[in-house]
């Protein structure tokens, strides 16, 4: 299929506009260029722009697979989290992996946060290339301090972009190590080294703000989840939020599942601080099925605890196994194949795959966690809510 013009295609959250778009549907490829300007020489207008959730691409022409989100971009620009790639050519493998020619990326450089930094570093290697005599050998605590300051690590957080809410301590870090620069050489420290090089808010709640996809391993690696939704549990109000032993929950989708993690205090016992089992709790609103309600014995009749549900995925914290149910009619429930992961370490990671639950995309979902022991109620989370996710 061919579209002329003002092309405009939308494939789930996939967006291409485009002067030419060529539609290839059995190979699922997208051919996309623009056409020759009628007021400037050798310039294109319409030239192809796609996105992806939060993720931009520009070029001259581009190749894109709809299907597994691959292509390559010519004469390209690339703007995602808060970077950008520049290249002749920019090929993306996947939604992590991009192989870029001729080209820059600005995640370490560029935010005015970053540039400060790199200032501060160049300052302080100035100072220590100004006294020759400071060897690596009669020396080392100097240069030990530049070389953990020149980890591009530090640049990776600063700014725009990539946040965790340990930006503050990451910032005081790299100051305390370029400080110990000048310690070491007997030179006072700069005051600009004992201010932030940036301000840092403390991150609360934020709505997923693009795809994501962490490895399921009880980590919780931070870069894993950056994107994703988050809830403040620790320090609400309520019975169980008093306690704290749940802080933080997060979530998020890609294509192939939907996501969910709990971090926990620090020392908390499974089966003492926390009820053994977690029943994840959900229903599709304005889809006609059989809806039942949860599971469980002593549940308050209260929103939305109350409410009906389509599925359930049970856990048990302590064997970190796990089963999949689906409401039926007269309010039963019937077990479903299922290919969930689970893990438990320094916090809980879930992964439910779409396909286990054989809905449509664009299906909205609301969903609400449940403690219990032996399949008795504890409490829930979040409080009074519910988390809302989007199949893809």
């Amino acid at each position: 299929m061919k579209i002329y013009g003002e092309a405009d295609i939308n494939y789930r959250q996939t967006e291409i506009k485009s002067a030419n778009i060529i539609i290839d549907f059995n190979s699922s490829i997208v051919d996309a260029d623009g056409i020759p300007s009628d007021t400037a020489k050798d310039k294109l207008d319409g030239t192809p722009v796609l996105k992806e959730g939060t993720e931009v691409y520009e070029g001259q022409s581009m190749k894109y697979n709809f299907k597994n989100g691959s292509g390559l971009i010519s004469f390209a620009e690339t703007k995602q989290d808060g970077s950008k790639y520049f290249g002749d050519k920019i090929k993306k493998v996947d939604k992590e992996n991009y192989f870029i020619k001729d080209g820059s990326f600005t995640t370490w450089i560029g935010d005015p946060a970053k540039n400060r930094a790199w200032d501060l570093l160049t300052e302080a290697r100035q100072v220590l290339a100004n006294h020759p005599e400071a060897t690596e050998a009669n020396n080392p605590e100097a240069w030990e301090a530049l070389y953990a300051a020149e980890g591009s690590d530090w640049f990776w957080w600063f700014g725009e972009g990539h946040s965790s809410n340990q930006d503050a301590i990451f910032d005081e870090l790299f100051r305390e190590h370029l400080s110990g620069i000048y310690q070491a050489l007997n030179k006072p420290i700069p005051e600009v080294l004992k201010q932030p090089v940036e301000i840092h808010e403390l991150r609360r709640e934020q709505q997923p703000q693009s795809f994501i996809h962490p490895v399921i391993d009880g980590i919780g690696d931070e870069q894993d989840w950056d994107h994703a939704g988050r809830l403040e549990v620790g320090g609400a109000r309520g019975t169980m939020h008093r306690s704290s032993a749940i802080q933080r929950l997060w979530y998020g989708v890609d294509h192939l599942n939907f996501y969910l993690r709990l971090d926990f205090q620090t020392g908390v016992q499974l089966g003492k601080d926390i009820p053994p089992q977690l029943h994840l709790l959900w229903f599709y609103p304005d889809r006609t099925m059989h809806n039942s309600p949860a599971p469980l014995a002593e549940v308050p009749d209260e929103a939305p605890i109350n409410y009906l549900f389509h599925h359930q995925l049970g856990i048990n914290l302590l064997t970190q196994s796990s089963w999949l149910k689906e409401a039926q009619e007269h309010y039963q429930w019937h077990p479903r194949a299922s290919r969930a992961q689970v893990a438990l370490n320094r916090c809980l990671e879930v992964a439910v795959p779409w396909a286990d639950l054989h809905i449509e995309p664009d299906y909205q979902l609301q969903l609400v966690m449940v403690l219990a022991d032996n399949e008795v109620f504890r409490s829930y989370l979040p409080e009074n809510n519910l988390v809302s996710l989007q199949v893809p």
